[in-house]
Order: C-alpha cells, then structure tokens, then sequence
C-alpha cells in the first residue's frame, strides 16, 4: 500500500464536520479546540482514529512552556527572580551563555546577545531581516575588539554604542543606567513607542549620566525596572544576569 495515495485527514472545529480538508493550510484560530481525524484504507478497510488538540497563541504557549520545561540552573538565581527567569527562558530570547550563575553582573556583551534575541522574539523576524527592513547593515570595523555579530547587529540598530577609542570593551560589567539606555533603544529597535520619559521621580537622577535619564525613566514609567529603594534609582550599581533577564521578561 501506498501510505501517500491512501492517506486521508479530516478536521472537526466547534462541532462543525469538514471532511479531507488538508489542515497543514488551514488558518487555524488561536486558543480555539479541534478534533483531528486520521483515516488510512488498508486492504481490509478503513482504519481511523481521532486527536484533540488545542491552538494557542504564543504568549499561552510560552506560559504552558513554562510550567513543563524547567530553565536550567535556577538553583543559582535568587529565589525573587526565578519566576522571571522561568517565563524569559520559555519564550527563548535567553541566550545560553547567560543560563547559570544568575547572580553574576552582566557582560556588556551578554546583555547585547539578550537584547538582539529579544528583538527577535517581540518582533517574530529574524535580525537579519530586521536589519533588512530597516535599512542597516552590520559594520564589521565598527570596533577593534569585537566581531560579534549580534553586538554589530545590535550597533547597526542603535541598541547600543562603544566605549571610546573604537572599542566595544565586550566584557565590560554592565550598570544600571547603561541597561535603562540600552532597554529604550531596543524597544525602538522593535518598533515600539519610547516617548514616555517624563521625570519618574527617581530621587537621585541628579547622578544619573545625562545620556542616561530619558532610559532610567523610560524605565521607571513603564514598569521595566524598579528602584533600589528610599526612592533611588543607583544609576552607576552594577546589573545582574538574573536582573538583566527579568528586566527583559517585564517588557
């Protein structure tokens, strides 16, 4: 018998019966339940049998990813920030990298690769398409010290700058104003409106670089990073991986 010649497949929505329907090209409707039927004839007649499956959109399914595959090495995270961790990791825009030793500060390349990911991931395109559509390329003498393609990715979209002298300074720890800069940047990078950076009523925005205070309250407004408490910002403390991803994860 040819499976192929004798293969047939019908689709039931709601209670409504469509016989050999070809389902890989149906539009199928998000958190909707469908009843599959697979039928074979055989010389002895007709086998079949039925599958019920649920279509859910991509935010249902990060969160059922969540509770059935397990991030790695959240015994390291702290225990306020393993939830986020859980979410960011299911939604895949964690680079691999960074999967261990939560409590570790930030590279500024880690941070990059999660922001390039995220973009990605809030976008549904890959970078190179962004690119693409954007008009950027990567420009690979952007900088003496690095070729990552996702920092000269991330370089070409405005996401982030070097540190002088044609350096990029890769393993450079990362703080929490460069963070709040670099979070607004990729959220324009992904099409998103960063207009919103009217005073967040952070009490030491005063020591805030003066690149920095339209992100740190961005930030702040929307939600995206909290304070570090009495009303402070502490715009030059150091981030964390665990804090870089769920920061991420709050976008």
């Amino acid at each position: 018998m040819d499976m192929d010649d004798d293969w047939h497949d019908a689709i039931e929505e709601e209670g409504d019966f469509h016989q050999f329907l070809d389902y890989k090209s149906l539009a199928l409707k998000a958190n909707t339940i469908y009843r599959i039927c697979f039928a074979y004839n055989y010389d002895w007649g007709l086998f079949e049998y039925w599958v019920v499956v649920k279509v859910v959109d991509a935010e249902t399914a990060a969160k059922i990813a969540s509770t059935t595959t397990p991030a790695p090495n959240l015994d390291t995270a702290s225990t306020w920030a393993r939830d986020g961790i859980q979410e960011a990791f299911a939604k895949g825009f964690v680079p691999e990298e960074i999967q261990d030793n939560y409590k570790n500060v930030i590279t500024r390349a880690e941070f990059c690769r999660m922001a390039v990911k995220w973009v990605e991931y809030e976008t549904g395109k890959d970078i190179d398409a962004i690119l693409s559509e954007q008009g950027k390329t990567r420009d690979p003498n952007a900088f003496a010290d690095t070729s990552d393609p996702d920092i000269l990715a991330a370089f070409a979209l405005g996401i982030t700058s070097g540190t002088g002298n044609n350096q990029f300074t890769p393993d450079g720890e990362f703080s929490r104003e460069q963070a709040a800069t670099m979070i607004r940047n990729t959220c324009k990078a992904a099409g998103l409106d960063i207009s919103n950076v009217t005073g967040a009523g952070f009490a030491d925005i005063n020591t805030a670089s003066s690149w920095a205070t339209d992100g740190i309250n961005f930030v702040g407004n929307n939600g995206i990073m909290q304070g570090t408490g009495n009303g402070n910002f502490s715009p030059k403390a150091t981030y964390t991986r665990e804090q870089s991803i769920v920061t991420f994860n709050n976008m």
